[in-house]
């Protein structure tokens, strides 16, 4: 199979303004669908009580959400960055802008005053504002959409800055030093940023989670990035050299506990440990380029993905506390929470979001395409 900067042509599909990585569209859905045993596994967590939360737990339950939390929302952000770019490329700034706000804001508005709701009302350990303008003010609302909020102020923050990053006189093919600075960039950026902004304001703000804000925004960074320089993407994800990363951020890792950085300096520690979890995304990253045609159930997860995160936490929280009850222990209603849930939602998005424009455009904030195409046939 030919490549094409890189990537390999069957891995990708042509949109009519571009190609789309059919590995990443994947990833993303895995990632987002994995926000459900996340949830359900931190009902579960040892010694960390979540909006709901059992009486009993059990260490596997650590480990599940530890690992999760270790590239899950990392390798995230790095997808999304990149696929901002992209359609900035297709688009324009101000094009691809207007889309997002659109795509982002109307289900972070609607699903934060609705199913949101309710899932505040059902928590036992949610701490809630007394005032409705606190509430709001004090991004109580958002609860599991916090990312959303986020990606509004990644992607209005680079549609300033992507022309001009575009124009740098990089070479398409990156050197070692390159992939160097690259890959040492997100770590030291992202404990900086935390470091230095968490002293200013380290809470939420409507829709802002300004510790997570620092956090994740040089993982966007770097998916934005490099989506202009496809060989870069390759070269960062390649399976040898990203799991060859990976082992060596984790004996830094090993080190630097075993020194007691975290003690003489937070941010430091905080470093190694982005370079880790930064690692580990772009190994995991680096499984899904092969996938050029995934099976039909897959198809069908990563259609229903949006719909399938956002709607995920209140869902089990409501199953959770209809399930408590009957305590059926750990392990049963675990499996319950995680296989219900991916049923409802999958439903949900199938038989209402999907069939209904409104329910798409409140939902997923995207317009139906065949009112889109009717409207094209009649503008004509």
């Amino acid at each position: 199979m030919s490549e094409s900067g890189g990537f390999r042509e069957s891995s990708q599909v042509n949109t009519g303004g571009g190609h789309r990585d059919v590995g990443f569209d994947v990833a993303r859905a895995v990632f987002m669908v994995l926000g459900i045993v996340s949830h359900a596994a931190v009902i579960y967590r040892e010694g960390e009580p979540w909006r709901v939360s059992s009486d009993q737990s059990h260490v596997v339950f650590t480990w599940i959400t530890d690992f999760m939390r270790a590239f899950r929302m990392h390798a995230f952000f790095v997808i999304a960055g990149y696929f901002f770019a992209t359609s900035i490329q297709r688009y324009g700034a101000n094009g691809a802008l207007r889309a997002r706000l659109v795509r982002l804001g109307v289900p972070l508005v609607f699903i934060g005053s609705t199913a949101n709701g309710v899932m505040n009302a059902l928590s036992t350990y949610a701490r809630l504002p007394d005032s409705v303008l606190d509430y709001v003010l004090q991004g109580a609302w958002l609860g599991p959409l916090w990312f959303i909020g986020n990606l509004i102020v990644y992607c209005a923050s680079w549609a300033l800055i992507d022309g001009m990053l575009r124009r740098l006189p990089l070479p398409a093919e990156p050197r070692a030093v390159h992939l160097a600075l690259a890959t040492a960039f997100v770590p030291v950026a992202s404990a900086l940023l935390s470091a230095l902004g968490n002293r200013v304001c380290s809470s939420v703000v409507v829709f802002v989670s300004f510790p997570q804000l620092y956090e994740f925004a040089p993982f966007f960074a770097l998916g934005a990035f490099v989506q202009a320089r496809r060989a870069w993407l390759v070269a960062l994800v390649q399976p040898r050299r990203a799991w060859s990363v990976l082992v060596l951020a984790l004996i830094a890792m090993q080190v630097a506990t075993a020194t007691g950085l975290e003690q003489r300096s937070y941010t430091l520690m905080l470093g190694v440990r982005q370079f880790m979890r930064l690692a580990l995304a772009l190994a995991i990253l680096g499984s899904f380029r092969g996938v050029t045609s995934p099976p039909r159930w897959v198809r069908r997860m990563t259609a229903a993905a949006y719909t399938v995160y956002v709607l995920h936490a209140p869902v089990v929280v409501a199953l959770y506390v209809t399930l408590e009850p009957l305590e059926l222990g750990m392990a049963v209603t675990f499996s319950i929470l995680c296989v219900v849930t991916a049923i409802t939602t999958l439903a949900i998005h199938e038989r209402i979001v999907a069939r209904s424009p409104l329910a798409e455009f409140l939902v997923n904030g995207a317009r139906s395409r065949r009112n889109a195409k009717s409207a094209a046939v009649s503008a004509g």
